[in-house]
């Protein structure tokens, strides 16, 4: 019987989640819909469609006495409501807010599409993670900052094209009254929510679904009678029998989408609530952010609302962020119930660049299987001073290249260059200069052991640089090409997408597992990408064709791919090395075989396409004049060098994360070099991606902190057990 008794509890329990569920996605659809279609049909009382949104909370009586009764049952002498004075204060006080942001969200909607303020709306959630911080100390996550900041720049995507998405009859003052309104609606919501969450904490007794209902009762009330007084003052009673004859879709309509309208935001209510008991708050956030696509596409077909390229962007920031805000919710939940902590459990991926990133992550100190004989002993340190120094010249030389070298190709194409394998060619002609530091590291290995080898390469390790070199060259011979058609502040974006095709190939190759924070910039880095797509037209230079814009497009997205899948080879190689470890030389050595294959790759190349005749002619007849022609080719060689030698010592003398922090930093550096020396537009939506990529770049970089951090917490636990 007990049995029986438990099964019929967990199948009403089952069911009970089901009807709250149904009611949710009810509500949170149906509610925006209909109040958006009073409005589309002629409808003008926001006061009116305040009200609706609460005025249904007379529902909740019935869960209220299918409640009660049940209490009855097993105790006579139960009250008949749990509610105390304080929290029948506190919910008054909080039913006359939500009346307001009640009136605020349907004045907003009066001139806003539903699928703009759905979008809007969604940032409530970066204003509950503020308020949750200020009222009940509520700890900021790297994941609700993360969502912070997507659901921003969703608003921001929105904000940007207001133009093409106001409504018909909307004046452009109108949608942006209507777009303050929204965002200072779901500000409001976010300081409505820490405030229920304080009330019941100050509840002095036990939080039931029957309590919870309760207030939500009384905080419909009190938000209906505000609602009604702000009718009475604004004459709305009156005006109802006017406004229903003059109805679009007729008097018996009106009095209809009114009715429902309140019924479907109740809806919402009582399913929001019931889904929080019933199960948690994690599956109410994610049905809500499940269902704001849908009510996108009602909106279109319903309504005919325009749905734009920067609305689905918007849309996919806002899930996006959402996302991100309920896992970090699942793993705080995970945690604080003794859960394991997930670390990160990836190998440390490349760093984010913007051309080449820094070449051989992972090279410093990785220790690989002995192979033939004992290594050499050690060179003797650097002194502190000298490697400070060294830091920072390598520093320099990182920040140099890493913005001259784009703008000097750049420069080379918009004054008449059009010698495409010249262009890859000069990329890593500069691969001699590497034979600097190594001889320096090869004498001050012999002041320490005399017959040191002058090389620290295996016929293996010669190999497998000489088919990555190859390899180099052609993503040379496609970024190059693609930057004759695309300005470099675009290039320089879309080349930061190579950090999602490494996370990918990573994957494949080394077995590297992803994480919350490189998908994260996978994800964003992507969205970016897309973003651009979008303003092809806007962002093309003089004299390039719309097709030739596209090649461009296309030309360095697949020089990011190719890049992504050359850095985890890089690692494959040093895994398969069979050498002791993997040293700052021997990775230098590998570079300039890797520069001395690229170079000679792009040389057949030019010999070819018989760049080396054409050479003089170009040059006399550039633009800025003959011997300035040489000059630039020159300084490019050079400048993706001191980014090659940058890139490898910051990694030798600090660590990869300092060299992709600095890389980062700089592309916003190339876009204002662009815009300042090559007079290149810089719209809002490259503001935007570029936006993007940044937040991406941080996500990894920080996950890649965090991960540095695991490690040494790990290598600490076992000292300490052992004392």
């Amino acid at each position: 019987m007990a049995e029986n008794g438990d099964d019929l509890s967990r199948r009403i329990a089952s069911l009970l989640t089901i009807l709250n569920c149904l009611l949710l996605c009810l509500g949170d659809t149906g509610g925006p819909i209909l109040l958006r279609l009073y409005f589309v049909h002629g409808g003008h009382r926001q006061w009116l469609s305040s009200f609706l949104e609460t005025a249904g909370f007379p529902l909740l009586l019935i869960p209220l006495s299918v409640s009660y009764l049940h209490r009855r049952r097993s105790n006579p002498s139960a009250p008949f409501i749990h509610l105390n004075n304080r929290l029948l204060i506190a919910s008054a006080i909080i039913g006359i807010l939500t009346g307001l942001d009640d009136f605020l969200y349907a004045y907003g909607l009066d001139f806003l599409p539903v699928s703009t303020a759905i979008v809007l709306t969604a940032t409530h959630l970066g204003f509950t993670a503020f308020f949750a911080f200020l009222i009940v100390r509520q700890r900021f996550t790297p994941f609700s900052i993360n969502a912070i900041a997507l659901l921003t720049v969703g608003a921001v995507v929105l904000a940007l094209h207001a133009n093409g998405d106001r409504p018909d009859g909307v004046s452009a003052a109108g949608y942006w009254k209507g777009f303050v309104l929204t965002i200072g609606a779901a500000a409001l919501y976010g300081l409505v929510l820490p405030l229920v969450e304080l009330a019941y904490a100050k509840a002095e007794r036990v939080v039931s679904y029957t309590l919870v209902i309760e207030m939500q009762f009384v905080m419909g009330f009190f938000s209906t009678a505000f609602c009604i007084v702000g009718m009475i003052v604004n004459k709305d009673f009156q005006a109802i029998g006017g406004e229903a004859e003059r109805y679009g879709l007729g008097e018996r309509k009106y009095y209809l989408v009114l009715v429902w309208c309140a019924v479907f935001w109740q809806f919402f209510f009582v399913g929001a609530v019931g889904v929080i008991f019933c199960v948690n708050t994690l599956l109410a956030a994610v049905i809500i952010a499940s269902l704001i696509p849908v009510i996108e596409v009602l909106g279109v077909v319903f309504l005919h609302e325009k749905f734009s390229g920067e609305k689905a962007v918007a849309l996919i920031l806002s899930l996006w962020g959402l996302a991100s805000y309920s896992y970090g919710e699942y793993r705080q939940r995970k945690d604080e119930s003794g859960g394991r902590h997930f670390p990160s459990e990836a190998v440390e991926l490349v760093p984010p660049a913007d051309r080449r990133a820094a070449m051989e992550i992972q090279s410093t100190n990785k220790l690989i299987s002995h192979h033939h004989s004992a290594p050499p002993p050690p060179p003797p340190p650097l002194t502190r001073h000298a490697k400070l120094l060294l830091t920072i010249l390598n520093c320099l030389l990182l920040s140099v290249g890493s913005s001259g070298g784009p703008i000097f190709l750049r420069i080379y194409y918009l004054h008449g260059g059009r010698r495409i394998w010249l262009t890859s060619f000069l990329e890593t002609a500069g691969f001699p200069l590497l034979l600097i530091p190594l001889s320096i590291s090869y004498l001050h290995r012999r002041r320490s052991n005399p017959s040191t080898p002058l090389l620290h390469l295996t016929p293996r390790i010669l190999l497998a640089s000489s088919v990555l070199g190859v390899i180099t060259g052609l993503d040379d011979f496609l970024y190059a090409y693609g930057l004759n058609f695309l300005p470099v502040s675009t290039s320089s974006v879309l080349v930061a997408s190579q950090l999602a095709f490494t996370a990918i190939f990573a994957f494949l190759i080394v077995r590297q597992k992803f994480t919350p924070f490189s998908v994260n910039a996978v994800a964003l880095l992507t969205i970016g990408a897309v973003l651009l797509a979008l303003h092809t037209s806007g962002d093309r230079p003089a004299g390039v064709t719309a097709a030739g814009y596209w090649k461009g497009f296309v030309l360095t997205i697949g020089a990011a791919a190719l890049y992504g899948l050359f850095l985890p080879l890089v690692e494959l190689t040093y895994d398969k090395a069979g050498r002791a470890a993997v040293t700052y030389t021997l990775v230098m050595e590998m570079q300039l075989v890797f520069g001395f294959f690229a170079t000679g790759f792009c040389a057949v190349g030019m010999i070819v396409n018989k760049d080396f005749q054409a050479i003089p002619r170009e040059a006399a007849e550039y633009g800025l004049g003959e011997t300035k022609y040489y000059l630039v080719i020159i300084a490019a060689a050079i400048f993706w060098q001191c980014f090659f030698l940058g890139a490898i010592g910051v990694i030798s003398c600090v660590n990869t994360l300092l060299a992709g922090i600095i890389i980062a930093v700089f592309i916003p550096v190339i876009e204002v070099l662009a815009f300042i020396f090559l007079h290149e537009n810089f719209s809002s939506e490259k503001g935007v991606a570029l936006l993007l990529s940044l937040w991406g770049l941080a996500s990894y970089s920080y996950g890649e902190y965090r991960q540095v951090q695991e490690k040494k917490e790990l290598q600490r636990a076992p000292a300490l057990s052992t004392v």
